[in-house]
């Protein structure tokens, strides 16, 4: 699979995961964003867990 693939893999998964409760959460601690998924912290560990060396596939994400 290439990065483009995971890259959209990724997102497809954390918009899954969306949760307007989460987002509201991170408001309320100042965290703010252009865009927020509002994905708990243990399930970003889950989905992002087979990827943690690949810099090239980080880099796109951030972006």
């Amino acid at each position: 699979m290439n990065t483009d693939q995971l890259v959209q893999d990724i997102l497809k998964q954390l918009e899954v995961t969306y949760s307007e409760k989460e987002i509201k959460g991170m408001q309320r601690f100042g965290i703010t964003a252009q865009k927020l998924f509002g994905t708990r912290k243990p399930v970003l560990r889950q989905i992002t867990k087979p990827y943690r060396k690949n810099h090239e596939l980080a880099l796109r994400l951030w972006d």
